[in-house]
C-alpha cells in the first residue's frame, strides 16, 4: 500500500508476520496488572460493605 505525505511516497507494509510482538506483550502485562488492581479494589469495596 502506498500513501503520500507532502508529495513524498510512503510505503506501508501490511504484512501481519511483522506484527510488533514486544508491544503486544507489554499490553498484555499492563492489562494483567490492571485486572489485579481492579480485583483488589473490588475486594476492598466488598469488605467495606459496598455491593459490587
Amino acid at each position: 500500500m502506498k500513501t503520500t505525505n507532502n508529495g513524498n511516497a510512503i510505503n506501508v507494509d501490511l504484512n501481519m508476520e511483522q506484527f510488533d510482538n514486544d508491544a503486544l506483550k507489554k499490553r498484555i502485562v499492563a492489562y494483567s496488572r490492571l485486572s489485579e488492581v481492579m480485583q483488589k479494589a473490588a475486594d476492598v469495596m466488598r469488605k467495606k460493605g459496598a455491593k459490587a
